[in-house]
C-alpha cells in the first residue's frame, strides 16, 4: 500500500469505528506495516466501543502478512462483538 492508500484506510476506520465495520480482505496481496498498524488501532477502537472489526474472505496474502507481522492473535482471533 502506498501512503495515500493508508491515509484512505485511516479515514475509513476513524469514521466507522463506533458502528463496527467489515473489511473485504479478499484481494489483499500484501499488508504493509503501516496498514497493519491502522487495522490494529481500528480493532482496539472497535473493542472500546463494544463493536467489532471483521475481515471477510481474507486472502492468503492477508493471512500470511498478518502472520509474518505477528498480529494473528490481534487481527485474526475469533471475530465476535466485544
Amino acid at each position: 500500500m502506498k501512503m495515500e492508500d493508508c491515509e484512505r484506510l485511516h479515514d475509513f476506520v476513524t469514521t466507522h469505528d463506533a458502528n463496527g465495520m467489515t473489511i473485504d480482505a479478499s484481494i489483499v496481496e500484501r499488508l504493509s506495516g503501516l496498514a497493519a498498524q491502522t487495522l490494529v488501532i481500528a480493532q482496539h477502537s472497535a473493542e472500546k466501543h463494544g463493536t467489532c472489526l471483521r475481515f471477510t474472505a481474507p486472502s492468503a496474502g492477508f493471512d500470511q502478512s498478518v502472520s509474518h507481522l505477528g498480529l494473528t492473535d490481534i487481527l485474526r482471533r475469533e471475530q465476535v462483538p466485544a
